[in-house]
């Protein structure tokens, strides 16, 4: 079973981007499930620190001492597996994100209109 965990310091989009996945999961027939929906880095950090984390769905611009990208670097330094898909309101974000190649996958806007290079997530 895929294990998706999402990361958004906005409750309306965390709840958003779950209940669209649980839609995706139930049409599809796919074997996945949340493990963990938060708006607390230290809690996400936490989960991913004892639980395997196949796809990271993570805010970019978290209102925290870390941002999704320093997140996702520490996340990276633990799993080499975890795919992470980046979402944020400020798409100036998404060339930050270019920068760092090795742990970007995905930039997701926040208006869930999927970018060019989302096109195989």
């Amino acid at each position: 079973m895929l294990n998706f965990v999402i990361c958004d310091d906005n409750l309306n989009i965390l709840d958003k981007f779950s209940k669209i996945l649980d839609n995706i999961f139930i049409k599809y027939g796919y074997d996945a499930k949340i493990g963990l929906k938060t708006d607390n880095v230290d809690e996400l950090l936490e989960y991913i620190d004892e639980n395997k984390t196949d796809v990271l769905i993570l805010d970019i611009n978290l209102k925290s001492n870390k941002s999704g990208l320093e997140i996702a670097s520490i996340v990276r330094e633990k799993n080499k597996d975890t795919y992470f898909i980046f979402t944020t309101a400020h798409l100036e974000y998404d060339e930050q994100a270019a920068r760092r190649r090795q742990l970007r996958q995905g930039v997701l806007g926040r208006g869930l209109q999927p970018r060019p290079q989302l096109a195989a997530v």
